[in-house]
């Protein structure tokens, strides 16, 4: 029988092709590719597809979005099925069984990685049943039952040449460390961040110092240490400065960093309007960074709210604009003042919330006012958030800068459409579910629906759980809810809750 399903892998481009591909580039006057993971992203996007076809990528394939659909009850089951029907699986796996057996196999990887031809940074470690997969369950952006267990990180040395600063939409100022430019794990490192004040004094950087830099995570470039060895007897301890480079106002100490609190800084305008505008905010698809820093450099956009009154006859002369393109721009920006409140509470920048937590205080408050009008307890009350983020909340909400910014915002006609469980009354608030076992339909698409109508999902079974949502192999959920005299429900009893 056929069988409409969603494979998963990953693209990669051999250590032999990687050559291949570099010899042939310097020999057309181009510049080489510096490592394979980024020539094969590259690649895969190129809207050429001679060009993609010429490369000779490679894949390996691992996964499926619904592992019930292919009868398979383990991760190891579902590799042989994927090599049965034909698609590339890597043959470098194992079972193992306990921490003692997987330190065994990463000894050996660490010395057999540079044998494989392709690159690799660490080993993907899996729970191996996907009833535990679901009992173990996920967190918003990662599953809890899989890892990537690195590889020591390589390191090399470089001369620090400055320290640059960066001001960020909360007005953090970030100091960057210039270096002299090394070759480490593929790439070019010719910046490194130095997160705060507190780690330049607290490892003593120096301008001319010679530093260790290495990848965390095999990403991001970062300063291990000085070379004291090699320090001149001349250097000097850096002094942080005491006002913003970009506004030149007076910084104040929070904890470990920084802050430039003046509302009207242009760094922070154009950091905070680059997030609101981005795709898990209001997702306006006419302002890219370069568009932005035009408005705020001939002066049509000295704060936020003048982006939501924008006149098309000042902008459509703008480099890379016209009067379509301003046209649509308008139009998108009039929708998104009706945008849904979930949306605008990522673009605001309330400390620590994200788009789940969002939509969770979407779901418990009716707009802007209700949300000012609230108390902690109130916040703290409200699932995800709690006490601490609550505060957060409280504090920013009645900040006197953020207070005339949303007055200013609903001047400029700013009215958040309000989520589907407050204008239904949210027929599922305050009920919590638990879902378990292999569903007919996505699992973040039944999350999805749940949520809008005010229900709260949670990965494990409580006292407190209202509901177990069972598809076919349920885990040991299932007999804990038994135990606790959770009610029990199939995906068609679900549908009809949602449906009313």
């Amino acid at each position: 029988n056929a069988l409409d399903i969603e494979v998963r892998g990953e693209v990669y481009l051999s250590r032999k092709e990687f050559l291949r591909i570099n010899l042939e580039r310097v020999s057309q006057k181009l510049e080489p590719f510096r490592n394979p993971r980024n020539a094969a992203s590259g690649t895969v996007r190129h809207i050429d597809s001679a060009i993609p076809k010429a490369r000779n990528l490679q894949a390996f394939f691992y996964s499926v979005g619904e592992p019930g659909l292919t009868g398979c009850k383990t991760q190891w089951d579902l590799l042989l099925w994927l090599q049965d029907a034909g698609f590339r699986v890597n043959d470098e796996r194992a079972r193992l069984s306990g921490v003692k057996d997987f330190f065994a196999v990463m000894e050996e990887w660490l010395l057999r990685r540079d044998s494989l031809s392709y690159e690799v940074d660490g080993v993907a470690i899996k729970v191996n049943q996907f009833r535990l997969q679901d009992e173990v369950g996920t967190t918003v952006r990662s599953p809890r039952w899989a890892i990537a267990y690195k590889f020591p990180a390589q390191e090399t040395t470089s001369t620090l040449l400055g320290i640059s600063l960066q001001v960020g939409r909360t007005g953090k100022v970030t100091p960057v460390a210039e270096l002299s430019p090394v070759q480490l794990e593929g790439t070019v490192v010719s910046r490194a961040t130095l997160h705060n004040p507190a780690f330049i004094s607290d490892k003593d950087l120096r301008l001319g110092d010679q530093v260790t830099v290495r990848k965390a995570g095999g990403i991001i470039p970062e300063i291990v240490g000085v070379v004291f060895a090699a320090r001149s007897g001349e250097s000097e301890p850096y002094v942080f400065p005491s006002e913003c480079p970009r506004c030149a106002k007076h910084l104040f100490q929070e904890g470990a960093n920084r802050l430039c609190k003046n509302p009207e800084c242009p760094a922070q305008l154009k950091e905070r309007l680059r997030h609101m505008v981005s795709r898990n905010a209001l997702d306006i698809e006419g302002l890219g960074p370069k568009t932005i820093e035009m408005l705020i450099e001939n002066g049509f956009v000295k704060a936020i709210p003048d982006l939501f009154s924008l006149d098309p006859n000042d902008v459509e002369n703008l480099p890379g604009l016209g009067e379509l393109s301003v046209a649509k721009l308008v139009a998108e920006l009039e929708l998104a003042k009706r945008a849904p409140l979930s949306r605008w509470l990522v673009a605001l920048g309330l400390p620590h919330v994200g788009v789940r937590k969002a939509e969770r205080l979407a779901n418990s408050f009716s707009g802007f006012a209700e949300l000012r009008s609230a108390t902690l307890g109130q916040l703290a009350s409200v699932p995800d958030i709690g006490e601490t983020i609550g505060r957060g909340i409280v504090e920013t909400i009645h900040n006197e800068g953020f207070v005339r910014f949303l007055n200013h915002l609903e001047e400029k006609g700013i009215r958040p459409t309000i989520t589907t469980a407050m204008s239904e009354l949210g027929r599922l608030t305050g009920k919590t579910f638990v879902l378990t076992g292999a569903l007919r339909r996505p699992r973040n698409l039944v999350r999805a629906e749940l949520e809008t109508l005010g229900a709260r999902v949670s990965s494990a079974v409580s006292s407190k759980t209202d509901y177990l949502v069972v598809g076919e192999d349920p885990g040991s959920k299932l007999i804990k809810a038994q135990e606790l005299g959770v009610e029990v429900i199939d995906e068609n009893y679900l549908l009809r809750l949602v449906n009313g």
